[in-house]
């Protein structure tokens, strides 16, 4: 899938890009504390984790339409959003 836009300029963009690298450390904080959950450990390490993985996951959302309603006509669909979000956190240079 091609993407034919480029928010990557736009603040609420690169804070939703953020947000989903947050969200993906979070994430991976929570399988640590499931796993140490299993062999003994307070349950409040895993709590604490989800509370910041579903921070981060609003963070991203929010910025994401955000930085959409500034986009010019025709605005891409959220399919196409959450795919370019997805490829710009996963790399260092934005989408274009």
């Amino acid at each position: 899938m091609t993407v034919s836009f480029d928010p990557s300029s736009l603040p609420q963009w690169r804070v939703a890009v953020w947000a989903l690298r947050a969200g993906y450390l979070a994430l991976l904080l929570v399988l640590v504390g499931v796993v140490a959950l299993a062999l003994g450990a307070s349950r409040w390490l895993v709590v604490i984790c989800v509370i910041g993985w579903l921070a981060a996951a609003l963070v991203a959302v929010v910025a994401s339409l955000q930085a959409r309603g500034h986009l010019t006509d025709p605005r891409p669909g959220l399919w196409d959003l959450k795919v370019a979000l997805i490829r710009d956190s996963l790399h260092a240079t934005p989408s274009k």
